[in-house]
């Protein structure tokens, strides 16, 4: 459906105006505060009844937008009466019957109308990215905000792996033999104490052998000095060798146990860097956890980084399964391609047509496009557009700039239509 005729009356700069449609491009001309823009925000506000706070014209007491749309086989009309503090809206079929709820009707009707193909042009590449997002309904925002999560909280476990690396630097490695707990230098002394008392055991039965040895000796050389006392002297003989075999019995039990102690001097070497051998257990120890949380922070990050990944993966799946409305289009976190080309790298009628078809996509049933500043594009530019919209059956309403009356256009001054193709109204 397009725009078949229009009416508005005291709108902004708009005394009264009609305007009859066929279907074909409508041209509207005039110089700055004519009443150009007025026209196109009078249609957005017949069908939207949003776009204008205070659309009335200064001095008048209401606004009256009557527009009427026609399809092939159906037709519409449209009234929107706004005043002070109140606005009315009525749309009628063709033969004059009501339609109920008629905002939700012309809602239907209507799909982003507003879109101006040239302010698309002007846009920056992400600007341009996230209106046409949000012309096809393709919502990334919550993907947006996890994504953003994932990168704040992969931040600060990162800020923690620089942080443990600078503690781990700070701590010594140490050999592999350096115990994982500290020693008690109590339990080293009550062991070189119990060592200390064998040995001085051990020292006083070997002084006793000595001293029955000696013994021995003098005996024995009694014995030679004097037979007579051979028979009470073996019997003191007998009585000591006993005494020793007992001895080195004794002596050798406790050589047995004191082989299997370690060297003294080893444990009093240890008693004496205690501290030392402890502190090394302790930084062998804390350089464990680091290095662990180090891990364990590293392999946090690669999880954060991957589901930033997963993020991007699942918002190009969206994107790539948009029905975009020119083949080979693209759109991307940076902006929109056609063809692996660049949006602004486009011809300036590329990108026009690009975003006129971008239009017609969004307004699929009825079949408007407007357009503002018209005057920017040039003339050959102008028809190409022309051409689109009445190949695709589309209705172009552009404003230009132009002072003087044009050959083509309607032309507007002081809010009325003052010349139609050229030629003055009466």
């Amino acid at each position: 459906m397009t725009i078949t005729a229009l009416s508005l009356e005291n709108v902004k700069r708009l005394t009264a105006i009609r305007i009859t449609a066929d279907g074909k491009p409508i041209v509207l001309t005039g110089n700055n505060g004519a009443g150009k823009s007025s026209v196109l925000d009078g249609i957005l506000l017949a069908l939207s009844g949003a776009g204008l706070e205070d659309p009335i014209k200064h001095g008048a007491t209401r606004a009256v937008i009557k527009l009427k749309i026609e399809g092939k086989e159906e037709a519409f009309n449209i009234e929107r009466i706004i005043r002070p503090g109140s606005r009315e809206l009525k749309v009628t079929s063709a033969d004059g019957k009501p339609i109920s709820s008629p905002q939700r009707f012309l809602d239907s009707l209507v799909g982003s109308i507003a879109f101006d193909p040239l302010e698309f042009v002007r846009l920056k590449p992400k600007a341009q990215a996230d209106s046409l997002r949000s012309l096809l309904g393709i919502d990334t925002t919550a993907i947006e905000r996890k994504k953003a999560d994932f990168y704040a909280e992969r931040t600060v476990v990162n800020r923690l792996i620089e942080n443990l690396k600078g503690q781990l630097d700070g701590i010594p490695e140490h050999a592999a033999d350096v115990p994982d707990e500290e020693v008690s230098a109590s339990d080293l002394i009550k062991q070189r104490d119990e060592i200390s008392l064998q040995i001085s055991k051990r020292d006083s039965i070997t002084a006793e052998i000595a001293r029955s040895t000696q013994q021995q000796a003098e005996l024995v050389a009694r014995i030679a000095k004097g037979k007579a006392l051979i028979a009470q002297l073996e019997g003191e003989l007998q009585v000591i060798t006993g005494a020793i075999s007992g001895d080195r019995d004794r002596l050798s039990s406790l050589q047995e146990a004191h082989d299997a102690l370690p060297p003294i001097d080893s444990i009093t070497r240890k008693i004496s860097s205690v501290d030392l051998t402890n502190q090394a257990v302790r930084e062998k120890r804390r350089r464990k956890e680091v290095e662990k949380a180090l891990a364990e922070s590293h392999a946090k990050s690669e999880e954060l980084t991957q589901k930033q990944k997963d993020a991007d993966s699942e918002k190009a799946r969206l994107l790539s399964e948009a029905d975009l409305p020119v083949p080979g289009m693209e759109i991307s976190e940076d902006g929109v391609t056609v063809d692996g080309v660049r949006f602004d790298q486009l011809s300036t009628a590329q990108q026009i047509t690009t975003s006129a078809k971008i239009a017609m996509r969004s307004n699929p049933k009825l079949k408007i496009i407007l357009i503002r500043e018209g005057a920017l594009i040039n003339r050959a530019n102008t028809e190409a557009l022309c051409e689109l919209a009445e190949e695709r059956g589309y209705q172009l309403w552009m404003e230009k700039f132009s002072e003087d009356v044009s050959e083509k256009g309607i032309h507007i001054s002081d809010g009325e239509i003052v010349a139609v193709d050229g030629k003055e109204v009466g």
